[in-house]
């Protein structure tokens, strides 16, 4: 994994990092197809016009009306540093997050889904009456809008 990042350019590594922190944070207790599916839908609005159009700029989106995030993983400050203390007793875990990110950032990567929307399974928000539940992975349900 080194290797591939020192040959990347700093604004790729940037990107790799903040996608796997983002992969292992959301998908902490979740096999690595889990944290795979979890890449997958923001890749999914990496590449819609809808959406910003890098990882980063996604991963680090203000949800609308709100003064949080569109991720959970970045609301509070304790709760960023909480994920990375985590990374410390977890290596595989940040491994494999780490492996997905570098997959998906480099084009190598294809989504296993089509949904840019994912919740905890017993979540339940105003903005999901619109959706239907694509697939459920582990903990998380993926929702596509209705057609």
């Amino acid at each position: 994994l080194y290797g591939i990042l020192k040959r990347k350019s700093k604004m790729a590594i940037i990107e790799i990092i903040l996608l796997a922190f983002t992969i292992f944070s959301e998908a902490l207790h979740e096999s690595p197809y889990g944290k795979y599916t979890v890449a997958s839908a923001i890749h999914n609005r990496v590449t819609d016009p809808a959406f910003p159009k890098t990882y980063t700029e996604v991963v680090l989106q203000k949800r609308k009306n709100a003064d949080k995030m569109q991720f959970s993983c970045y609301d509070s400050f304790d709760l960023i540093l909480g994920n990375l203390a985590k990374i410390e007793h977890r290596k595989t875990e940040w491994i494999v997050s780490l492996i997905i990110a570098t997959a998906f950032v480099n084009g190598d990567a294809k989504p296993n889904i089509k949904a840019k929307h994912y919740a905890r399974i017993e979540t339940k928000r105003i903005w999901m009456k619109d959706m239907i539940i694509e697939k459920i992975v582990d903990n998380h349900k993926y929702l596509v809008e209705k057609e």
